[in-house]
């Protein structure tokens, strides 16, 4: 998998991509990908790559950002500036929680120490979030975690993994 990910990094179409793109393939749970994992990882690559060449002009498109947040039941409904509409189950949301506590974080070397994460039912209850310097939603959850910062573009892609991916 990791060939076919520097493969990607290296190719003409990933030029316009910032790093962060890239870690997140990488760092993207286990749990949430499922068996099909570099098919969907290389499937949010270029989804991404294609939203941000989609102008016809070739500059970047208008910044991604929530007109309308509401939770729905179990579920988070984000209403985008793009006409859009996104839905996360709560408890989808909290295990793909992108913090260092939750996803672990890579060393000075690129290895990535998962940590052991055990949550119980109040791990998937939402009590409330904030938006983070108009790039990012922070969710509070009634365990008291709250150190999960979702940027907009990863709350997209993780809705679009789960579209493609539901049962993953």
């Amino acid at each position: 998998m990791a060939a076919v990910l520097a493969a990607i990094e290296r190719s003409q179409a990933t030029r316009g991509l910032h790093k962060a793109d890239l870690l997140f393939l990488n760092l993207w749970p286990k749990e949430i990908l499922g068996c099909s994992e570099i098919a969907l990882k290389i499937d949010i690559l270029l989804r991404s790559i294609r939203r941000r060449t989609d102008s016809p002009s070739g500059e970047h498109l208008m910044p991604l950002e929530p007109k309308n947040i509401q939770q729905i039941g179990n579920e988070l409904a984000i209403q985008w500036n793009d006409r859009t509409e996104s839905f996360f189950d709560l408890q989808l949301l909290r295990r793909a929680c992108p913090c260092a506590a939750c996803g672990g974080e890579p060393d000075v070397l690129g290895n990535i120490s998962r940590p052991h994460v055990i949550y119980s039912d109040k791990s998937f209850q939402l009590i409330g979030f904030e938006i983070v310097g108009g790039y990012a939603l922070q969710p509070r959850w009634r365990d008291g975690h709250a150190t999960g910062i979702y940027s907009f573009q990863y709350l997209r892609r993780l809705a679009e993994a789960h579209i493609s991916n539901p049962s993953g």
